[in-house]
């Protein structure tokens, strides 16, 4: 309803109306601008968290693979130092039978040395 009193009010509350539409469309406009920048910067921001998460993951997966490893090692190292004592002691003890059993000296002679060079 235009009446003579509302009129001056209406004309200011248009300038104002008009005043903020143009400010939002800057704004707008500023966030666009803005929008591309903002989202680069996310996405950097992202990607080191998600390969620091890949990265713990593979941490664990190798730190499993080097304890499997060394047990491993452990494990030859022990069958290696049985096979090595099981052969020392098959030269002692064919050592003492050629010495106990064998009374001809050139034949001990060569029990034992037979037996350097296979054992």
């Amino acid at each position: 309803m235009r009446t003579p009193l509302t009129e001056p009010f209406r004309k200011q509350l248009l300038t104002f109306l008009e005043r903020e539409q143009s400010r939002l469309t800057h704004l707008l406009a500023a966030v666009r601008t803005a929008s591309f920048p903002i989202a680069a910067l996310s996405k950097q921001q992202m990607l080191p968290n998600l390969y620091r998460s890949h990265l713990a993951e593979r941490r664990s997966e190798i730190q499993k693979e080097d304890l499997a490893t060394w047990k491993a090692l452990i494990r030859h190292l022990i069958v290696l130092g049985v096979a090595i004592t099981m052969l020392l002691a098959t030269s002692v003890v064919v050592r003492r039978l050629a010495n106990r059993h064998v009374h001809e000296g050139h034949r001990r002679q060569m029990w034992l040395l037979g037996s350097r060079v296979l054992l």
